[in-house]
């Protein structure tokens, strides 16, 4: 069950890039985050792993199955505990400057001096 989707940003679209070429799916694979929480897509992914073929909200698989898997992500949300964000500060000095290999390749990079820094997440 997909409550939100979105595959490929327009920008990167025109650019050539597209993470679902040849498999999109209608109302499913969009450019731009869509919610779908009041018609959840469904797949059956025991006969369509691939998810392909979204089942239709008529069906009575649809009407069996999404009412019970909404009651899981309320639940599941009920329980969240709001975390410290971790990503928000980025520093150069902690990438993977000698990855393993790189002393008998020559090429192991020396770190640059700690800078961190507020991170900009344009997602």
């Amino acid at each position: 069950m997909h409550l939100w989707t979105w595959s490929t940003p327009e920008h990167e679209l025109r650019q050539g890039i597209n993470y679902c070429p040849g498999f999109e799916v209608e109302n499913m694979t969009t450019t731009n985050q869509t919610d779908h929480s009041d018609m959840p897509i469904l797949f059956n992914i025991d006969q369509d792993p691939t998810e392909r073929y979204p089942l239709s909200p008529h069906s009575a698989e649809y009407t069996k199955q999404v009412p019970a898997l909404l009651q899981i992500v309320f639940d599941h949300r009920g329980k969240l505990v709001k975390g410290e964000p971790q990503l928000n500060w980025c520093d150069p000095a902690v990438m993977h400057w000698a990855p393993p290999g790189c002393e008998a390749l020559g090429q192991c990079l020396q770190a640059p001096p700690s800078n961190p820094t507020k991170c900009y997440w344009p997602h």
